[in-house]
């Protein structure tokens, strides 16, 4: 599943942002773009321009070096608002540039030291963003000098206080500076990231919240149910900065703050997705990259995850970027996990029970067993990792069958039947042995989604998957954690 998850992803992002369909109507404006380097290597005639998208860069326009020493992007039309940067020829990053409200504007900078020295002409946004850099770029070098000095005293602990207090100074001024400008210039791309990057400010509990555990959850909970807060989901700049999804912010969300269940992971993805509805290239960014993040999964679970987004945006033509072609490829994938994701009725074949020989042969259903528990397991004789694994299964089996109320059906998927009848009977399989080329249906490996083996499901008593694609060795404690959480008419057993 991974691979075309992946798959999907790429051409459900990658070939429909460029389109900008829904943002704000706004007059084409010519971008024209003169950038002048000092210091950069004579032998370098290159210059490439780039944007963010999420936590990706791409390349948008390359140029030459002409006559005067200059580089020019020029374009009939910006192609979108945003943060940009520009790196050599070499790929080296050299820095980042507004394109927002001005698309025609130059610049000389210096290589080496881009804050300092450098000259803009025409982009208002650009200087009062060099600027900004510039001055808290100086305070981060005081700051780094009075770590040094700190670290190098080492024990010595003389003027170390002095030193704190010099670097809580600098943090201040820090402060300072960016309130300033949030202040003054509440529309620049620079105060959209600022405030992107602040973090919520958690309140002290209420006083008539005494306890101490109380306490620390009312401030947990505070600070999940304000997490997004600083961010403006309806801002289409954002997405195309370094700094909307650093990797972290949506991934640590979701794996730390939301119980790792399906339902609820759905529901804060949903919520996310919804905060940027109207914002197109934001509500496909985070609608692609989020359900990527599920479909890749190897967690347990996750596929429900995806296959829920799925069908409620892709299937839907919530999504009207993908292709028909691509929609047709979600609607595959879907019908090949929903039958066997979790929560799912596990579909019952036949098989043919062979370990009597013909004419004899039993059909049997893998619903037929009479314990609580079903496991499952796909397998073949000549599977290397099948002959590691059943070993472990059959001493599970022996020791927490009765005890635990699973019954096995190992179902072999190899189709020389010859061989398979003498490596279960050499290994003395305890357990219900079917073979997988006599079924009733001739697609269950489809139906099954069966493209490894050993692959294992674990059903309840109402043949509902509970687990899946789990490790061998995982299964007993699975249903000692199954059978606490889930009592069997109200008995635990």
């Amino acid at each position: 599943m991974k691979r075309l998850v992946t798959f999907l992803f790429l051409f459900a992002i990658g070939f429909s942002m460029f389109a900008q369909k829904g943002t704000p109507a706004q007059k084409p404006q010519k971008m024209n773009i003169t950038v002048k380097l000092r210091n950069y290597p004579d032998s370098l005639n290159v210059l490439q321009l780039g944007y963010y998208f999420g936590t990706t860069k791409y390349r948008l326009d390359t140029a030459i070096k002409d006559k005067k020493g200059n580089f020019v992007f020029t374009r009939d039309s910006q192609p979108h608002r945003g943060m940009f940067f520009i790196y050599s020829q070499t790929n080296n990053l050299i820095t980042d540039l507004i394109i927002d409200k001005e698309p025609s504007f130059s610049i000389d900078l210096d290589v080496k030291n881009p804050y300092e020295g450098y000259i803009i002409k025409g982009s208002e946004e650009n200087q009062l963003m060099f600027d900004s850099y510039s001055q808290r770029g100086k305070l981060v070098q005081e700051g780094e000098k009075i770590g040094e000095q700190i670290k190098a005293k080492g024990d010595d602990t003389t003027g170390r206080a002095a030193m704190y207090a010099q670097l809580e100074s600098l943090r201040l001024q820090f402060e300072n500076l960016n309130d300033s400008f949030l202040s003054q210039h509440p529309d620049n791309l620079v105060s959209a990231i600022m405030r992107l990057s602040k973090q919520v400010d958690v309140p002290e509990a209420p006083a008539l919240i005494t306890d101490s555990v109380q306490k620390n959850q009312w401030r947990y909970e505070y600070f999940r149910n304000h997490y997004f807060d600083n961010i403006d989901f309806q801002d289409p700049r954002l997405v195309y900065t370094s700094t909307f999804d650093d990797g972290q912010r949506f991934n640590y969300y979701l794996d730390k703050m939301i119980p790792p269940f399906p339902d609820s992971l759905y529901v804060a993805i949903v919520d996310i997705i919804e905060r940027a509805r109207g914002n197109k290239p934001t509500f496909q960014y985070l609608l692609s990259t989020l359900s990527n993040k599920y479909g890749s999964s190897e967690v347990m679970g996750h596929d429900v995850v995806w296959v829920r987004l799925a069908e409620k945006y892709y299937l839907s033509g919530d999504a009207d970027w993908i292709s028909p072609a691509i929609k047709e490829n979600f609607q595959k994938q879907v019908n090949r996990i929903k039958p066997t994701m979790l929560g799912a009725k596990f579909p019952e074949v036949y098989f043919v029970d062979t370990t009597v020989d013909q004419p004899h042969e039993n059909i049997v259903s893998i619903y037929s067993g009479k314990r609580r528990y079903t496991v499952i397991i796909f397998w073949e004789p000549s599977c290397g990792h099948c002959q590691k694994e059943l070993p472990k299964l059959k001493t599970e089996y022996e020791q927490f069958g009765k005890e635990l109320n699973f019954e096995v059906f190992a179902i072999c998927m190899d189709s020389d039947i010859a061989k398979w009848k003498k490596y279960i009977r050499d290994n003395e399989h305890p357990w219900i042995s079917l073979y997988g080329y006599k079924a009733t249906r001739t697609d269950w490996k489809d139906l099954y989604d069966i493209v490894s083996t050993p692959t294992v499901f674990v059903l309840d008593e109402n043949k509902n998957v509970i687990a899946r694609r789990i490790g061998v060795e995982q299964i007993p404690d699975y249903l000692k954690y199954w059978t606490n959480t889930h009592p069997l008419n109200g008995v635990k057993k």
